[in-house]
């Protein structure tokens, strides 16, 4: 079993939201035409979101064979749409088992099981050592109130779905979403670098300047500010769209993916750990970017120590990985006393 992101899109939103106000996911263990269950339930069907068209799901009990498909639903009258057309969702990681049988690593070598495990690991420990994830996730997070005007974070906000202050909903227009780089194509300055979010510094409805009041702040507390969103360090392809889904939203057309470095990071993680430890296939992918001297006449080969802090691969132990990675590693959180 496999972590599997099932991801589509909402076309026509405002429409489908006057009569539907969730989505469930179905699914075939078989075929495209198989036999479809819901995996969905009153406590985890995905809600509709106003602005928001593109959506995704974890089934933390998936196949990468496995079939979804999604149906709209009211969970007020119980009407519900036709199932969509079915399509195989993602692994929860950022390469693909096909990104390992391109680069030569057939079935009959290893397992589309074992790619699946390499994937996941490489996953685990990217998002480990960087502290970032690399793909947008619907997230819900209680942080402390600081008595300022905004709120830092270590994983970038995509889109903003609703704030609440000491258990009183905000209007998320009040609100500032440092998401430019997805909806401006804007990278310097860099977002995802120095992630806030800010209250306007005029009040939207009534036009009045609330950077010295107390609706201005977020107020000091302990978990009192709850924000819902779609978060994740990510970036636009040359073919991704770039602007708002509409003008002043801040709800970006695109969500982005995974940067392409990181995407080969993962892909070279997941080649390390698809292979069993103790085989002779994990000791050579192991070595083969350890070699610092070769010598034909008497066959020798020398290896640079695998880590430590004179380590030619750095912490990691490839210093072509340790290179890729090195430029996502989330800023340090800093304090004083």
């Amino acid at each position: 079993m496999s972590v599997i992101k099932v991801r589509w899109s909402v076309p026509y939103l405002d429409n489908v939201m006057t009569l539907f106000d969730q989505v469930q996911v179905w699914r075939s263990t078989t075929t495209y035409d198989g036999v479809y269950t819901e995996i969905t339930d009153a406590g985890t069907r995905v809600d509709l979101v106003a602005g928001v068209t593109d959506y995704l799901f974890d089934d933390d009990t998936g196949d990468s064979s496995y079939w979804y498909a999604t149906r709209y639903y009211n969970s007020t009258t119980l009407a519900f749409s036709d199932l969509s057309n079915p399509v195989q969702g993602d692994l929860s990681g950022y390469t693909t088992i096909q990104d390992v049988r391109d680069e030569g690593y057939s079935e009959t070598l290893v397992s589309d099981t074992a790619v699946a495990n390499g994937i996941a690991r490489a996953r685990a420990f990217i998002e480990r050592f960087t502290r970032r994830w690399f793909e947008p996730r619907v997230r819900t997070f209680k942080l402390d109130g600081n008595g300022k005007r905004r709120l830092r974070f270590e994983n970038p906000l995509i889109a903003l779905t609703s704030v609440s202050i000491d258990d009183t909903d905000i209007d998320v227009d009040s609100f500032k979403v440092y998401n430019r780089h997805l909806t401006q194509g804007l990278l310097n300055p860099d977002d995802r670098a120095n992630s806030k979010l800010e209250w306007n510094l005029v009040e939207p409805t009534t036009g009045r300047h609330t950077g010295w009041f107390a609706e201005g702040l977020f107020t000091k507390g302990q978990q009192n500010v709850v924000i819902e969103g779609i978060w994740g360090y990510t970036e636009l392809t040359p073919d991704d769209p770039v602007g708002e889904t509409d003008d002043g939203s801040q709800v970006p057309l695109d969500y982005g993916e995974a940067p392409e470095l990181v995407k080969l990071a993962s892909l070279l993680l997941t080649i390390r750990y698809m292979f069993p430890y103790a085989s002779d296939e994990s000791e050579a992918i192991e070595l083969q970017n350890r070699i610092i001297k070769r010598k034909t006449w008497d066959q020798e080969v020398q290896f640079a120590d695998p880590t430590g802090a004179n380590a030619s691969g750095g912490a990691i132990g490839d210093e072509t990985i340790q290179n890729l990675l090195d430029a996502y590693v989330a800023q340090p959180s800093w304090g004083a006393v």
